[in-house]
């Protein structure tokens, strides 16, 4: 179940990724905290696309981005990177996740520290947050909505502008992307 809805204060979509056995009471417990944070439910998936994401474990003396680009590509990755740990990214069409795994993992003897689907803004679609009262109320919604073992996944189409590191620090440790 995927809840949406907007933080109209600094106009920030938000999807919530939710895995439950109970629909009716996971979604009202959630709604309920949504709204209670200053969120308002409706659509705002049109903003966010579908993506595949792969995070092979950097190793200093391992292969690199340029080393499994071609593999990764002929796979059906879109596009590939190294994040601020040396790991390396590869997003993908959601469907071609597990074939962009099996063409790079073993072949490369590169580990996966993490294989998802997640949803990610869609081009400029993204708020540029720089209103420090919002931010702090956005980073405490996100990490109420953490505490839900229910809750699988935080999106949010916003990234970061004149706020504090602490502010900042809340939002991205709480959301997934």
């Amino acid at each position: 179940m995927t809840l949406e809805a907007t933080l109209p204060r600094a106009n920030i979509a938000l999807i919530v990724d939710v895995e439950t056995d109970n629909r009716k009471r996971s979604a009202q417990e959630l709604r309920a905290d949504l709204k209670r944070g200053g969120a308002t439910l409706g659509p705002t998936a049109f903003l966010f696309r579908r993506l595949g994401r792969v995070v092979f474990e950097g190793r200093d003396t391992g292969p690199g981005v340029d080393d499994i680009m071609d593999a990764a590509l002929d796979a059906g990755a879109r596009d590939l990177d190294a994040d601020e740990h040396g790991d390396v990214v590869v997003w993908t069409e959601p469907s071609a996740t597990a074939a962009v795994v099996g063409a790079v993992a073993a072949p490369f003897g590169l580990g996966v520290l993490r294989s998802d689907i997640v949803w990610s803004p869609v081009g400029d679609t993204s708020v540029l947050l720089g209103d420090e009262e919002a931010a702090v109320e956005l980073g405490e919604l996100l990490e109420r909505l953490r505490t839900y073992p229910e809750v699988q996944g935080l999106y949010a189409n916003v990234t970061r502008g004149a706020v504090s590191d602490l502010a900042w620090a809340k939002i991205e440790d709480n959301l997934d992307l």
